[in-house]
């Protein structure tokens, strides 16, 4: 596993970042149990119709069961932290039925970036990137998103939020081809990214648009201002321009 501070290299960023696997479950804490919860209501609410059609596409129906932090809470979490391991905030973790048995389906995350990650310095042009927020993309193994904040943040680390779906993918519908999944799992990270940014009072400097657009090729691909000058500028008191190079154009 690489170490070399890749913000969201293929597949390190979990690691150095968020969860590295569903099987982690101390990420946040104040957790709510539900049973039974319909598609529009898990993740607080947070599931557009589009979201909760790629939820039902990817699990096949179902009933469905999350643990969760309202995003209330993980807006303060992530206001008041100015690094990874303190914002680290676990919205939702979703399960669904497989053959008689509960499985986990899905885990959102959000969290602050270090001003230490990078940004990639190319694309994999066997995933999917999004013109949303500073960065989205998404492969079959998760799905993520970076998106700028300074409205709705302390002037402390990047203002910047990042958010990750991890599915687990032995649990998501087969028959889907992966760039069915890949939007999918986009889909319903942009959709919880909106109802956050919202949240936290930014969602107009976000850059997360109403519909998510179409993937673009990964040759639009421009790579963002680092996080240390997006700090720089934002405890300067001074408003970065995070999206004037954007992650996907």
């Amino acid at each position: 596993m690489r170490t070399d501070g890749v913000l969201w290299g293929r597949r390190t960023s979990i690691a150095l970042l968020l969860c590295t696997a569903m099987a982690l479950t101390s990420c946040s804490s104040e957790k709510k149990e539900a049973d039974g919860v319909p598609a529009a209501k898990l993740c607080d609410s947070s599931l557009t119709s589009d979201a909760a059609d790629a939820l039902e596409k990817i699990s096949s129906g179902g009933r469905y069961r999350e643990t969760a932090l309202s995003l209330d809470k993980a807006a303060v979490r992530l206001r008041d932290s100015g690094d990874t391991s303190t914002s680290r905030s676990t919205v939702c973790t979703v399960y669904t039925s497989k053959e008689g048995t509960e499985v986990r389906l899905f885990q959102i995350e959000f969290v602050r970036p270090d001003a230490g990650a990078e940004w990639p310095p190319e694309l994999d042009p066997d995933d999917s990137y999004y013109s949303s927020g500073i960065y989205a993309e998404s492969s079959t193994e998760d799905a993520f998103i970076a998106f700028p904040c300074t409205a709705g943040l302390r002037k402390h680390g990047p203002p910047v939020v990042a958010g990750v779906l991890v599915p687990d993918s032995g649990n998501v519908a087969q028959k889907l081809l992966d760039a069915e999944r890949r939007h999918a799992y986009m889909v319903m990270l942009h959709s919880a990214s909106r109802a956050l940014a919202d949240k936290l009072g930014c969602l107009a400097e976000a850059g997360l648009p109403v519909k998510l657009p179409e993937a673009s090729p990964h040759t639009d691909y421009r790579k963002p201002p680092s996080l240390k000058t997006l700090e720089k500028e934002f405890v300067a008191g001074r408003a970065p321009d995070a999206r004037k190079s954007k992650g996907s154009a």
